[in-house]
């Protein structure tokens, strides 16, 4: 039984300060299936002590969750990437856990394009809620479906009423203090445009949100959260939002919304998973001219 795990099995590992997510109180199921359709939490198969500890956090809590099987770093080779692998900054190269993570995190959002979800939210393996946001969340996105048609009415249609994407953790690559109003909530919570920023570990992504970045990010070129902060920089259509602190409240990582595991909670898994599987150039790479035809003919509207 994956669910027969006790509070015991962490306690050795987790200090008196991290023991607040196991123990926070139930949320009704059905409550959160007004905020998302699903919940995806990326898993390589090998760390199983991650795996272990985010089924005790949804357990404890009530949630369902999707434990989706990441792509790892034995599971291709450069000579037959899962995705084409083209025009590599000079600077730096590619390693198979960069291409696997963006790889998997595709999968992912294919899923809920098949499915037809609404909104996802998708978590990595060693990051989980605060309990305070999993009590408010469903009922915040409900209120930013709001707040989005009331933006587009006021944009006079010049924006859609949706968004892309939802930073709930991240790294900012520029000041926060340059990032200009999307909108209030009901509840006067300030929800502003990201400035681009990393982070994939903790993201909600609109059906909208899957289609544009299905449509548009057909190949590897930068890891997964590099490449996220490339569409904010260069593509204006591309509508990504924070819901962490704003302005001069802001602290990267927003740790008001999530908790990452300790080193000690990580299990066999300590390493950065998309940072391992050798790094190679570009010029390295075989077939690199191959994947370009391939990218020359695909279409943004197939996928």
């Amino acid at each position: 039984n994956k669910l027969n795990l006790t509070r015991d099995v962490l306690e050795k590992h987790i200090s008196s300060k991290e023991i607040e997510w196991l123990t926070a109180k139930d949320i009704p199921k059905e409550k959160w299936a007004a905020g998302v359709d699903k919940i995806y939490v990326v898993n390589l198969e090998i760390c199983r002590y991650r795996y272990e500890a985010m089924m005790i956090w949804a357990y404890s809590l009530g949630l369902d969750i999707t434990i989706w099987k990441a792509m790892g770093f034995n599971d291709f080779s450069f000579e037959e990437p899962p995705i084409p692998v083209i025009n590599l900054p000079v600077e730096d190269g590619v390693t198979k856990g960069q291409v696997g993570c963006t790889t998997t995190h595709m999968q992912i959002w294919r899923d809920a394009w098949d499915k037809r979800y609404r909104r996802i939210l998708v978590l990595e393996d060693d990051v989980v809620l605060t309990p305070q946001l999993v009590e408010k969340l469903p009922r915040e996105l409900q209120m930013l479906d709001d707040l989005a048609k009331q933006v587009s009415l006021e944009s006079n249609g010049t924006l859609p009423p949706y968004y892309h994407f939802l930073y709930l953790r991240r790294y900012a690559l520029h000041s926060v203090m340059d990032e200009k109003v999307y909108g209030y909530l009901a509840n006067n919570k300030t929800i502003t445009y990201a400035v681009p920023s990393w982070g994939t570990a903790a993201y909600v992504l609109t059906t909208q949100g899957v289609e544009w970045l299905l449509s548009h990010l057909t190949y590897y070129q930068y890891p997964l959260d590099v490449q996220l902060s490339q569409f904010q920089h260069y593509r204006p259509d591309f509508i990504a939002l924070c819901f962490c602190n704003r302005w001069h409240e802001f602290q990267n990582q927003c740790p008001e919304n999530t908790y990452s595991f300790a080193e000690d909670m990580r299990g066999d898994c300590r390493y950065s998973a998309s940072q391992a599987g050798g790094r190679k150039r570009m010029y390295q790479l075989p077939n690199m001219w191959r994947f370009d035809e391939e990218l020359f003919n695909e279409t943004f509207s197939k996928f």
